[in-house]
Parts: structure tokens; C-alpha cells; sequence
């Protein structure tokens, strides 16, 4: 199960990595219809049940052998009601995959940034307060630190990836204004 899955394209690399080994039934959860039926439209050959909903709506019917949850937890309020339905939800032997940002230098320039458009002085939340949560609730849980191929002295430089950042904050700067 992929919560969140957006337009599909990290749920059909994992479901590709799971294929070279076993049969893969996969349920994709987002709350976005148009980016669902993206999805569905790249994928006429993948055993795949499509949800629209949020992972708090949602009833699941059955348990799951993986859940991920890549980049979702930020737009979830109640961190420790989620992860209790997810491992209400995962099979003995599964595994839960959550993926969360760091506090590098990338994600407190975000969260400077949302400052300026938001006013307010509350960052986003982040790996830390996930292991502290998990710690809290006792879970055990592994962790690893993918390291940001993203460097924002790069904005400053203007050399192709500070472009592209630029560009990426501009678009999202664009994006929450015509949402306002």
C-alpha cells in the first residue's frame, strides 16, 4: 500500500523492485482524483486497487504485507493516530516505510521561506519529531539519512541545479498563492 501516492511514479518504482521477486497487489491512496487517474492511465498492466482518500478516511479492508508513506506526514496532523492505524494495518512480518525530511539546510531555508509567506514561526515538522514519536510510543524502528543532493548555496551561484531550485520554490511560491 502506497499512502499518498500522487501521479504513481515512486509507487511503480517500488512496485518494479517488488516484482523481480514476488507477485505484487498494490492499493494506491491519494486524495487528488486528477493525480489518481494519471496514475491510472500508466499503469493498464499492474494489479492496483486506487483510492481517493486521505489515510485518516481511509477503511482498509485487509492488512498489507508494505506500507509506505513517502513525503506524507507533513500534510497529517495526528502523526501518532496514523501510525497506529498503520500497524493496525500491517501484516506480521511486514514492514512500514515512512520517508520524512531531514532538518538540513534545504528544509530550513523551507521553512523560512513559509515563514515569510505564512507568518508564522511553526516549521514544519520533521525527522526528528518522528524519531522522538516513535521513540515515545516505544516502536522500534530503523533509520537512515539519505544525504540532499541539494546544496542551496546553489541558488545563490545560479549554476544549473540553483536554477532548478529557484525555479522549484518560485513555482511553489506560485502554486500557494492561487491556492490562498
Amino acid at each position: 500500500m502506497d499512502i499518498g501516492c500522487d501521479y504513481g511514479e515512486k509507487t511503480l518504482a517500488i512496485i518494479k523492485e517488488l516484482k523481480r521477486n514476488c507477485v505484487v497487489n498494490t492499493t494506491a491512496i491519494d486524495p487528488a482524483g486528477e493525480l489518481l487517474n494519471i496514475f491510472k492511465q500508466q499503469t493498464m498492466n499492474e494489479k492496483i486497487s486506487f483510492i481517493c482518500a486521505t489515510w485518516q478516511n481511509y477503511q482498509p479492508e485487509h492488512q498489507f504485507d508494505l506500507i509506505t508513506a513517502i513525503h506524507i506526514f507533513y500534510y497529517i496532523d495526528d502523526w501518532q493516530t496514523a501510525i497506529d492505524k498503520m500497524l493496525a494495518n500491517i501484516k506480521d512480518k511486514g514492514l512500514i516505510c515512512i520517508v520524512i525530511r531531514s532538518n538540513d539546510e534545504v528544509c530550513q531555508f523551507k521553512d523560512y521561506f513559509f515563514q515569510k509567506i505564512h507568518g508564522n514561526n511553526k516549521p514544519e515538522l520533521n525527522f526528528i519529531e518522528l524519531c522522538d514519536l516513535l521513540d515515545h510510543l516505544q516502536i522500534k524502528y530503523k533509520s537512515d539519512l539519505v544525504q540532499s543532493r541539494l546544496n542551496i548555496n546553489d541558488c545563490v551561484l545560479l549554476n544549473e541545479q540553483g536554477k532548478e531550485l529557484v525555479e522549484f520554490f518560485f513555482a511553489f511560491l506560485m502554486m500557494i498563492c492561487l491556492l490562498m
